[in-house]
């Protein structure tokens, strides 16, 4: 990817991974079939906790292997208002290039619930989530 950014004249490039630390409910035929196993029997998917440490030296080796390339690191990080302090835990946020937050759904965990072929949630109201 480093060496396309180049030839394509790219002056940079941001690499992001995902940090989600709660799980939602999904149907595993919604999935590749490498993550089904990380869906549960109540059908409730627990995403595996980001390799911090991985991450950061797979950013670094790029770096030293393209000085000419200002490369950035960051998360996309899936609902930021639930899971502030637990990421804090996991990572110095700070320390990252770029957050990019994430809400793919407005629920209040752990009112997550399934029924067949429905999916069922106790939303928060956009307007209470949601400020100007």
């Amino acid at each position: 990817m480093c060496r396309r950014a180049l030839k394509i004249g790219l002056p940079a490039l941001a690499f992001t991974e995902h940090l989600d630390l709660t799980g939602w409910v999904i149907d595993p035929e919604d999935l590749l079939d490498h993550l089904r196993p990380l869906v549960g029997d109540n059908g409730l998917l627990i995403p595996e906790p980001l390799d911090v440490a991985g991450y950061l030296d797979s950013v670094e080796r790029c770096r030293r292997q393209f000085p000419e390339l200002r490369i950035l690191s960051g998360v996309e990080f899936g609902q930021p208002h639930i899971d502030a302090d637990k990421a804090r835990q996991l990572v110095d946020l700070s320390a990252l290039d770029r957050l990019n937050g994430s809400l793919s759904r407005l629920i209040r965990p752990p009112t997550c619930s399934r029924s067949p072929g429905k999916y069922r949630a106790t939303l928060t109201p956009a307007k209470s989530t949601m400020s100007a």
